[in-house]
């Protein structure tokens, strides 16, 4: 539903006598996110008795009613509203297609990196398993069997282990009464339940993203 604003936004008055001459007012049409609105000018004389009340006591009602005596109030709403549908079902639109694309192939590609790189850390029920690997240490010893110096190696650990999650957990409930006993529901793990949804969505994510920008992240 459309509602309207009407307001004044100045007034220019006489300084011999303070009539008001001019009155500037300005309305708006508003629809949910959509609006329209158009300002307009009234002109008055001295000899015009509905502007030659008492400045000191004008309230913008009275003003109001004023503009209202020499501008059509149900016109110009009507006038505004359609406007306003206009919007809401608009026929034609600017844009530049290759710019749209652009950045449509942008949003793209970074929802899939972030929905790769979300699948690729380690599922929180499952935990994570150390992993080592054997690197130099910088130093060198001569073989004898070889007759080449070889590096000096160790093992690294470049995983660190994390264990499961619980898959359950207890929650207690207190109840506003405080002669009741709280009461423990035993309930899914919410980390575990949290990351099982983050996983769903960024495989929707990498399902719905288009052959062209999965090949350019490649």
């Amino acid at each position: 539903m459309t509602t309207f604003n009407w307001k004044i936004n100045n007034l220019e008055r006489s300084t011999a006598d303070d009539y008001v001459l001019v009155v500037h007012y300005g309305v708006d049409a508003v629809d949910g996110e959509f609006s329209k609105g158009i300002t307009g000018t009234v002109n008055f004389t001295p000899e015009t008795s509905a502007a030659s009340i008492d400045y000191a006591a004008l309230t913008e009602e009275q003003v109001l009613s004023w503009v209202y005596s020499q501008v059509s109030k149900e016109d110009t709403e009507a006038m505004l509203a359609a406007k306003v549908e206009k919007l809401k079902a608009p026929t034609k639109v600017s844009g530049l297609i290759w710019v749209e694309r652009a950045e449509l192939f942008a949003q793209q590609l970074a929802a899939y990196k972030q929905a790769i790189l979300r699948l690729e850390q380690y599922v929180v029920a499952d935990g994570r398993v150390e992993l080592t690997e054997m690197q130099a240490t910088g130093e060198q010893t001569f073989s004898e069997e070889t007759m080449e110096s070889e590096d000096v190696m160790h093992e690294v650990i470049v995983q660190s282990a994390i264990e499961p999650l619980e898959p359950t957990v207890e929650v207690t409930t207190y109840s506003d009464d405080m002669d009741a006993e709280p009461t423990v529901e035993t309930v899914t793990n919410p980390l575990i339940v949290e990351d099982v949804l983050e996983r769903e969505a960024a495989r929707n994510v990498i399902a719905i993203t288009p052959e062209p920008v999965k090949d350019f992240k490649k």
